[in-house]
């Protein structure tokens, strides 16, 4: 499954970005989600939640709508 992002979704995880190593940082993070997402697609849900590099990634329908700083546990 391919993860869209939003525009806005794109300016909130380059807010949150460091620059220094984003390619290697993007190719991560798009794996990962796309882990999740074939993950999801078993359980037949359209909205999660991926948490990876200190964000939170908020999917819609296989679109990343949001990005938000993870809780710090």
């Amino acid at each position: 499954m391919s993860i869209r992002f939003s525009r806005l979704a794109l300016d909130r995880f380059s807010e949150h970005s460091t620059g220094a190593e984003i390619e290697t940082i993007w190719s991560r993070l798009v794996a990962s989600l796309e882990r999740a997402a074939r993950a999801v697609a078993a359980i037949h849900a359209s909205r999660y939640v991926v948490r990876a590099h200190g964000l939170d990634f908020i999917v819609e329908d296989g679109v990343v709508t949001w990005v938000r700083s993870a809780p710090r546990r």
